[in-house]
């Protein structure tokens, strides 16, 4: 992918296999000695920390116009290390996907910050309320967008029907497809549950995605939980495992229904935005930044409460038995989402440049 950037140069920075294999051992080590504790936070400790070190070291010997932190504030210490946040103060951005609970001691340097640039309203608010020492204009919303020639347009059928052949699907069946990470905070469980009480005769549930992106070294004990629990559904449920993401356009186009129960604060999921591209009426929940990409004309948007697994088993009954109201949640969903384009984000980004200064050359 890095070779189609023309006008970019990208360096990697490769860890050495003995980081890799002390990552192993710490992972593993975790699973096997603390089973209650979320061992895939001890996955990749020594390959950050590598990778933390080499970077801080080259923004400590070169001169760069402007630096951006991607999410994890761990990332903030390449800044801390050799007192890079004093060279590259107001010159750099922080890039926050997601609610940042701790700094690592980051404080001094978060707020030499030019621009936090969070993927919604909902991260903004979070940033401002728990870290008050920043002043607004350091604080702006770059909403996420996503590739609107990819999950815009419709795939060829002959390719939507080989794809529900390789998944065993019958051309009768309704499908309910679930897209991400098996994770808690997803709410897969509670979909597996929920479609337990779907009455709709039809109705299969396909379950697209992995535990860790598609890393198989990962184990996870909720995956075996859930799978124990589809077994009890039968051939109703399938899982495919993580697919390419090249693919999941085509994914997305076999379902007749998208539920995507998130059970965390969502800060903007993209599955979410992908889903109303297709066109797919959705079922989701009130969290997070959710709500400012899903109205309630393209989506049913269900509180995370103690009824929420009835309520998404009525929901995904009541849109089986309504195709009018599907239509329209279709064309909806397609009407919100015509601006989610690459082009826009773009143009978003180099707004927030410009204001800042260091990249823009005009």
């Amino acid at each position: 992918m890095s070779r189609l950037l023309k006008h970019t140069k990208v360096e990697f920075v490769k860890t050495p296999r003995l980081y890799q294999a002390a990552d192993r051992v710490l992972y593993n080590a975790v699973r096997f000695l603390c089973p209650q504790a979320k061992a895939i936070s001890f996955r990749y400790i020594f390959k950050r920390l590598y990778f933390i070190d080499r970077v801080a070291k080259r923004l400590h010997e070169e001169n760069f116009d402007g630096v951006i932190i991607e999410n994890h504030a761990s990332l903030l210490l390449t800044l801390k290390k050799h007192r890079n946040y004093k060279k590259y103060s107001g010159k750099f951005f922080y890039h926050v996907h997601n609610e940042q609970k701790h700094l690592y001691r980051c404080e001094r340097v978060l707020r030499k910050v030019r621009r936090i640039c969070a993927v919604s309203q909902y991260i903004a608010d979070y940033i401002k309320e728990n870290y008050p020492g920043l002043r607004d204009d350091q604080i702006s919303v770059w909403r996420n967008c996503i590739d609107l020639e990819r999950f815009g347009e419709s795939d060829s059928k002959e390719d939507l029907l080989q794809l529900r052949k390789e998944l065993g699907l019958g051309d009768t069946d309704a499908i309910v497809l679930f897209a991400g990470r098996l994770s808690p905070e997803k709410g897969v469980k509670e979909l597996l549950k929920a479609f337990g009480q779907v009455k709709f005769q039809s109705a299969r549930l396909v379950i697209a995605g992995g535990c860790f992106f598609g890393d198989k070294s990962v184990a996870s004990s909720y995956e075996t939980e859930i799978k124990a629990l589809a077994r009890q559904l039968g051939d109703k449920v399938i899982f495919t495992g993580y697919i390419d993401y090249k693919k999941m356009t085509l994914v997305y186009q076999i379902a007749d229904i998208v539920v995507l129960p998130s059970l965390w604060n969502e800060p903007a999921g993209l599955t979410v935005m992908e889903a109303l591209a297709c066109g797919r009426p959705l079922i989701t929940t009130r969290s997070g930044g959710i709500p400012e990409n899903a109205n309630e004309e393209c989506a049913v948007i269900l509180d995370r409460d103690t009824r929420l697994i009835d309520r998404m088993a009525a929901a995904i009954d009541e849109l089986f038995t309504d195709r009018i109201r599907r239509d329209a949640m279709a064309q909806e969903a397609k009407l919100v989402s015509k601006d989610w384009s690459i082009q826009k984000y773009y143009d978003a980004f180099l707004q927030i440049a410009e204001i800042a200064g260091p990249f823009h050359r005009g």
